[in-house]
């Protein structure tokens, strides 16, 4: 047995059989499809939003970042115990239903297990009104309550009005500044400079401006997916200031923040490192302006883990070990090496592509160098 919907203007009609009959009064038909009885997806999806409603109150920092995102602190790692304002906990749908995951503790489940975690005894009603729904009987109707915030207005292929590094005099404080960061002059034309950064996110149509100070200077670096369409960008601060690096995300866009999607071969090597411009150095290297590398692991076929040389770092150490037991290949830097990441290697005058290359690793032998690089 089968149930086949049909949808009309405003209409949602359910039919059961053994094959598709649709019996319908309306000529204009816009689609018809089947699916295995009992089974209900739109529902479950409304069920799990309109208890995420629910629990909100309970996450701090609760907020909605898109139509299928919400964002708020861990509640299992508490996220940071030094900065109150981190929240790296997400709530995300995927095929109809909702997830948990923390880029802080790693620690990803279902909806339904988060729910049992936090709260108990809302998670009893969850599963009386999924069983309810799973016999077909009525659910409540009630509209979940999350916070609303206006989202940015962009447009479909927005483009960036800006004087490229490039096209800036040599002589130029900003052309100067990354020149003088080892930049190839071959890779200016991928930075733009904008002398207030407020001005210049108004100008792309994000409310986020109001939070901005005026007059802050800084070098925008354009985030572009694989169809070469901006998808968000990011500001390093030029002259002293506690935030080097202010990333607006285009409003259009809900998935991972992936600097160099649009010049990446995915069926080679990628190397995948922290910050956009330590990617320019390397081969076929993406960034994912972070530490947690391991989340776009799944999006590539040979992924190469490149961290920070940072063996003090408990967080960077916690994701390395996990992407070692992964199985991933990881660089594992030598132990007498100083600088902390690709530019500032650049910055010495080494190599940094060949030593990197030679300091590839895994399995055992990864295992092991690891254990003695997090004491050096």
């Amino acid at each position: 047995m089968y149930l086949y919907t049909s949808i009309f203007p405003g209409t949602f009609n359910i039919i059961a059989g053994p094959e598709p009959k649709v019996k319908h009064k309306q000529k204009n038909i816009l689609l018809v499809f089947w699916m295995p009885i009992g089974y209900n997806s739109s529902m479950a999806l409304y069920i799990d939003v309109k208890y995420l409603g629910f629990v909100s109150s309970a996450l701090p920092l609760f907020k909605r970042k898109s139509d299928n995102l919400w964002n708020f602190r861990c509640p299992f790692c508490k996220d940071s115990e030094k900065k109150a304002s981190k929240a790296r906990g997400y709530i995300y749908a995927r095929s109809q239903e909702l997830f948990f995951r923390c880029h802080n503790c790693q620690y990803g489940t279902t909806f339904y297990k988060f729910l049992a975690k936090v709260d108990p005894t809302l998670h009893k009603e969850y599963m009386q009104e999924k069983f309810l729904d799973s016999k077909g009987e009525s659910t409540k109707k009630e509209v979940p309550v999350i916070p609303q915030f206006k989202a940015p207005v962009f447009g479909l292929r927005p483009k960036i009005k800006l004087d490229k590094i490039s096209d800036l005099d040599s002589q130029h404080w900003a052309r100067k500044y990354m020149q003088g960061r080892m930049i190839p002059v071959d890779k200016l034309h991928m930075f733009y400079f904008a002398p207030d950064f407020k001005r210049f996110v108004e100008d792309m149509g994000s409310e986020k401006h109001k939070d901005l100070k005026p007059d802050d200077p800084r070098i925008v670096i354009p985030f572009y997916d694989e169809d070469h369409t901006l998808i968000a960008f990011q500001g390093r601060a030029l002259v002293d200031n506690k935030i080097r690096y202010i990333t607006i995300r285009m409003n259009s866009y809900s998935g991972p923040l992936i600097y160099g999607l649009d010049r990446v071969n995915k069926d080679s090597p990628v190397y995948v490192v922290e910050g956009p411009i330590d990617s320019i150095f390397l081969p076929n290297c993406i960034a994912v302006a972070g530490s947690d590398l391991n989340r776009v692991s799944a999006m590539f076929k040979n992924p190469v883990m490149v961290f920070d040389n940072e063996p003090r770092n408990k967080d960077i150490c916690k994701i390395m070990a996990l992407s070692l037991s992964k199985g991933h290949r990881v660089v594992i830097w030598p132990d007498d090496m100083k600088e902390k990441d690709i530019n500032d290697i650049v910055g010495s005058g080494k190599d940094a592509c060949s030593i990197m290359m030679d300091n590839i690793h895994s399995g055992l032998t990864a295992q092991a160098k690891f254990a003695f690089w997090r004491k050096a």
